[in-house]
C-alpha cells in the first residue's frame, strides 16, 4: 500500500496542514486535533481507500485504519505536516478542553463507567442463567431445576458467587475512577475494599431496618457501616484520593516518599470517607443506592450508543438487555425490567 499517498488524500480533507494542530494515533485510529473542527469532509474521507471510519468524539477526529496500516500512515502524516509526536494522553486532554460543562461531566462517568461494563455483562448473563435454574415454574416443573437436583442446586449456588460484580462494586469503581482522575489506580482497589471491609455492617442490612452501632473518630460519631452499592461516594472520594496523592508527591521529600505518600494518603482517604463522604453516602445510598447504578449506567450506555465515535458498541444492548422473562433475575434495578435505558435497539 501507498502510505504516503493515503496520508497526502488526508489534508485537503481537514483543511490542509495548517488546520492540525496535534497528531497521535492508538491501535487503530488516527487521532487529530483540528484548529477548525467544521472544516473536515466526512463523507469523503469515508471514501478514501484503507479508511474504516470517521468519527468525532471528545475533540478529536478519528480515522480508523486498523492495525500496523495507521502506524505508516501516522508517520507519513508527520512528515508531510510537520508535526512533533504527540502522546494519547496529550491529543485526549487539548481535545476536552473546548468540551462544555455537561459534556466534560458525561467525559468523566464514560471514562470512569465503559472500562467496567464488561465487568456488568459477564456477571449479569451469568445470574441471569442461575436464575433459569432457580426459578420456580420453567420447564413445566412444580418448582426449579435446582429444587429438583442437589448438583443443580449446588451449580447455581456457585453461579451466585462466580457473579461477583454487584457484591464489589466500589471495589471496580475506585480503581477506575482513581485511574481516572490520575491517581494509584493499586490505592483505589485498596480504598474499594475499605468501602466494603466485613468489619462494617452491609449497608443492605441498615437499609432493611438494621440499626448500626456507631464508634467516635476524632469526637464524631460515625456509624460503622459499610458502603455496598455507593458509586457517587465512591467517585468523590476517590476523586479525593487521587488529589490527596498528587498533593503529597509534591511537597514529600523524594527519599521518603515511597513510604510516606500511599500511607498517608490511604489514612486521609480512609478518614475522609467515614467522616465526610459517610454520612452523606449512608443517607443517599440506602435510600437509591440501586437508583445510582441505573441512572449512571443508562447515561454512559446512551451516549456510548447514541453517539457516531460509538458505533463499535452497538451490540452492547443485546447481552445487557435479554428478553423481559430474564431481566428481573439479574438487573440490580426491579425498575429496569420495564424500562430501557439504551432506548431502541439499533436496526
Amino acid at each position: 500500500m501507498d502510505y504516503r499517498k493515503m496520508a497526502s488524500q488526508l489534508l485537503p480533507l481537514i483543511g490542509g496542514k495548517e488546520n492540525v494542530s496535534k497528531a497521535t494515533h492508538c491501535v487503530t485510529r488516527l487521532r487529530l486535533i483540528l484548529a477548525d473542527n467544521t472544516k473536515y469532509d466526512k463523507k469523503a474521507l469515508e471514501e478514501l481507500d484503507g479508511v474504516k471510519g470517521v468519527f468525532f468524539n471528545s475533540g478529536q477526529l478519528q480515522i480508523i485504519y486498523g492495525t500496523k496500516t495507521v502506524d505508516a500512515v501516522y508517520e507519513e502524516f508527520l512528515i508531510m505536516t510537520g508535526l512533533g509526536e504527540s502522546t494519547v494522553a496529550e491529543v485526549k486532554k487539548e481535545g476536552t478542553e473546548d468540551l462544555k460543562p455537561l459534556q466534560k461531566a458525561f467525559k468523566i462517568f464514560s471514562d470512569i463507567f465503559v472500562p467496567i461494563i464488561p465487568a456488568f455483562v459477564g456477571a449479569a448473563m451469568i445470574v441471569g442463567i442461575k436464575s433459569l435454574l432457580t426459578t420456580a415454574g420453567l420447564f413445566g416443573l412444580e418448582g426449579s431445576l435446582a429444587d429438583q437436583s442437589k448438583l443443580v442446586a449446588d451449580f447455581a449456588a456457585c453461579l451466585n458467587i462466580i457473579a461477583a460484580t454487584f457484591t464489589f462494586l466500589p471495589v471496580l469503581i475506585t480503581y477506575s475512577a482513581v485511574k481516572r482522575f490520575g491517581g494509584n489506580p493499586i490505592l483505589g482497589i485498596v480504598l474499594g475494599c475499605i468501602m466494603i471491609h466485613p468489619g462494617l455492617m452491609d449497608a443492605n442490612a441498615v437499609a432493611a431496618g438494621a440499626v448500626p452501632q456507631y464508634w467516635s473518630l476524632l469526637g464524631i460519631q460515625t456509624p460503622i457501616v459499610g458502603f455496598q452499592g455507593g458509586v457517587f461516594s465512591a467517585i468523590l472520594v476517590s476523586w479525593f484520593l487521587a488529589r490527596t496523592e498528587k498533593v503529597l508527591q509534591k511537597h514529600v521529600p523524594q527519599v521518603v516518599s515511597f513510604i510516606v505518600v500511599p500511607s498517608v494518603t490511604l489514612l486521609i482517604s480512609g478518614l475522609a470517607l467515614f467522616l465526610v463522604f459517610g454520612p452523606w453516602a449512608i443517607s443517599s445510598d440506602t435510600d437509591w443506592g440501586s437508583s445510582q447504578i441505573f441512572f449512571i449506567t443508562a447515561a454512559v450506555l446512551w451516549v456510548h450508543l447514541h453517539l457516531p465515535p460509538c458505533s463499535s458498541l452497538w451490540s452492547l444492548p443485546e447481552p445487557i438487555m435479554p428478553s423481559k422473562a430474564l431481566r428481573p433475575a439479574w438487573w440490580p434495578t426491579p425498575g429496569l425490567t420495564t424500562y430501557s435505558p439504551c432506548g431502541p435497539y439499533p436496526s
